[in-house]
């Protein structure tokens, strides 16, 4: 599955994941990694796309770069290095 991830997208995933392994340690990393995608797709983070050898890969939106963008300036904010 990891290979039908862009980078950005992939440590997202990756991120979201671990969160979810806590709540629901039980659940197998497949099952909440589909469950992570769905909900990033949902809310326009990702979205699928019809990869070079006819499988379906997925990428984030310029939606998720813009939501990394604000994370970063609010990380350099939180620091006091912003100058």
């Amino acid at each position: 599955m990891r290979r039908s991830l862009d980078r950005t997208l992939s440590l997202w995933i990756d991120v979201e994941v671990q969160i979810a392994k806590i709540h629901s340690p039980w659940t197998d990393k497949r099952t909440l990694l589909r469950s992570v995608l769905l909900e990033f797709e949902e809310r326009g983070l990702a979205s699928r796309h019809l990869r070079s050898d006819g499988k379906i890969g997925w990428r984030a939106t310029p939606k998720m770069h813009g939501h990394i963008r604000e994370a970063e300036l609010d990380a350099v904010d939180d620091l006091g290095c912003g100058d």
